[in-house]
């Protein structure tokens, strides 16, 4: 019990908390291979991009509309509240799946809506945590649910990639996966709902202003674009969006060309989703905050776009799926691993009166806008496809080149930032770090 340091009267706790996370991950995670590998195979990879853009402006949309009501309804509410929902949806698209509705409808339809449970469930589970639990509990405890909702992703992910020989096998539709999902969040519901009569949920202070959207995207574009080393990272995460887009566009067109056998792409797609969590949680775990202290925060943000650039060097070294798989993988990989834990860091010299609204604006918009210009992108390449103006092969060889190019750009902007790291410490917006003296300020220039 000392190993993993959890006290007497916190079992319950804990494992509401626990169940929370892992329900989550696992049903995010069986959506996810069931949603892009039935889009893929049912409707069409060409299709891909227009659901990425579409994706993009709800996420924008519900990301304003959960800050508009989370200081609104308790935390407890809200999270129950959200649960309800997502049975609801499963429900629904388990339905809709099954009653043969359109399958650009249904496939789209679940994974847009997997991708605002992956957004929106997090911010409010993790507000009521932050309710529930004492700054010393959240020390202890917080690392330990993280890791458990990590094992979620990998059994989420197994399971929804074995499922597609052992459903087929009984001669089960892979809809019935969603049953799946109805019963962990039912579960989780039913847990949540009792243990919330043994435990309190501290309520948190009611910000008595109204949200303004306009403030939050004026404060941090203000923020992003004035301190010099945060310009650079702008541009530089603006670019990351439109690479990832891209990376993810040729690794499910090569999947999609190499898995043609029914269920065969759904296998795949799981067990790579599955292979992806555990190498990224043996690196974080055992690298990331060695190579930090190695290299330094500053340095920290160089490797993603050096591992963007290699890994579409070597996509188009290497065609199909060998060369999609592996290049896509890196790039999870590091971005997962090593660029997040840094960026969190990073907004960690922010001061408090900012940070809110530049993580946001960090953390959403600005991957959100390179999302959007990369699909943009290859959406224009396949409607040249479309019209025969441009042969398939080129195509692939046309958006790789196009991400090369970003990817030296986002290679300049990061190295530029680094330069210019130690004099933005000195910037007045984050003058309240400087407020603690200027030995904390150089063991913070020297992360």
């Amino acid at each position: 019990m000392k190993f993993i340091n959890i006290q007497r009267g916190e079992w319950l706790l804990f494992f509401t908390f626990a169940l929370i996370a892992i329900a989550d991950a696992i049903t995010i995670e069986i959506s996810y291979v069931l949603s892009v590998s039935g889009f893929v195979s049912q409707v069409g990879i060409e299709q891909i991009p227009v659901m990425w853009l579409v994706d993009m402006v709800i996420i924008l949309g519900m990301s304003g509309l959960y800050s508009l009501i989370v200081d609104r309804v308790p935390r407890l509410n809200l999270v129950l509240g959200l649960l309800l929902i997502m049975i609801g949806a499963n429900v629904a698209f388990r339905f809709a799946l099954v009653s043969g509705a359109p399958d650009w409808l249904t496939y789209a339809g679940l994974f847009l809506w997997t991708e605002q449970q992956y957004v929106i469930f997090p911010l409010a589970f993790w507000a009521l945590a932050n309710d529930t639990y004492s700054v010393a509990q959240s020390k202890r405890l917080f690392p330990l649910i993280i890791a458990l909702g990590l094992i979620g992703r990998v059994v989420g992910s197994g399971y929804a990639g074995a499922s597609a020989k052992i459903f087929a096998g009984y001669g089960l539709p892979a809809s019935e996966l969603l049953l799946t999902n109805v019963f962990v969040l039912l579960l989780t519901f039913i847990v949540l709902l009792w243990a919330s009569r043994h435990f309190k949920v501290h309520r948190a202070r009611q910000d008595k202003g109204k949200f303004n959207m306009r403030e939050m995207l004026s404060t941090g574009w203000d923020f992003m674009t004035n301190v010099k080393a945060f310009k650079f990272l702008t541009i530089a995460m603006v670019c990351v969006g439109c690479l990832l887009a891209v990376i993810e566009f040729h690794f499910l067109r090569t999947s999609d060309a190499a898995f043609t056998e029914p269920g065969s792409f759904q296998a795949f797609y799981g067990y790579y989703r599955m292979g992806l969590t555990i190498t990224t949680l043996i690196i974080q775990s055992m690298l990331t905050h060695k190579l930090l202290n190695w290299i330094g925060l500053k340095s920290m943000f160089t490797i993603l776009p050096l591992t963007l650039l290699t890994g579409l060097c070597w996509m188009l070294l290497m065609p199909g799926i060998i060369g999609g798989a592996v290049g896509r993988f890196l790039a999870r990989l590091v971005f997962d691993s090593v660029d997040r834990p840094s960026r969190q860091t990073l907004q960690g010299l922010i001061p408090e009166e900012r940070r809110g609204r530049v993580s946001t604006f960090m953390g959403s918009y600005l991957y959100v806008m390179g999302n959007i210009c990369g699909s943009t992108v290859l959406l224009l390449i396949i409607l040249a496809v479309n019209q025969n103006w441009l042969e398939t092969a080129m195509s692939s060889i046309i958006y790789l080149l196009f991400g090369l190019v970003v990817a030296g750009i986002s290679v300049y902007a990061t190295w530029m930032m680094r330069k210019v790291y130690d004099e933005s410490m000195l910037d007045w917006r984050l003058a309240r770090r400087r407020r603690h003296g200027a030995t904390e300020l150089m063991k913070k220039l020297d992360l």
